[in-house]
């Protein structure tokens, strides 16, 4: 099943079921925090990769996570089919201290 999300900027971005095993492979302390995905994807900040210009970071704040964590980060790929249409994927998510 694929989830799907829209950030402030009215882009459409989804995230497979492939992509959420990686994310809870590599990173299990992810496990019960998939929900925040949207939020931050809707809410976050969101910072464009200078050496990729087509990858975003997208981030926030939360008081609540663990090992004393205070963001979670999604990165997302942006870009087009070749029938022109957005295709625009979560590549992975992971929890950060600043």
């Amino acid at each position: 099943m694929w989830k799907y999300y829209i950030d402030k900027n009215r882009n459409e971005i989804y995230m497979t079921d492939e992509r959420w095993e990686h994310i809870i492979e590599r990173h299990p302390e992810m496990e019960d925090y998939q929900e925040y995905i949207e939020k931050i994807i809707k809410n976050g900040k969101r910072e464009q990769d200078p050496l990729d210009p087509n990858k975003y970071t997208y981030y926030l704040f939360f008081d609540n996570l663990p090992n004393r964590n205070t963001q979670i980060v999604v990165l997302v790929k942006m870009g087009y089919n070749n029938d022109g249409k957005q295709n625009n994927f979560v590549i992975t998510a992971f929890m950060r201290r600043r």
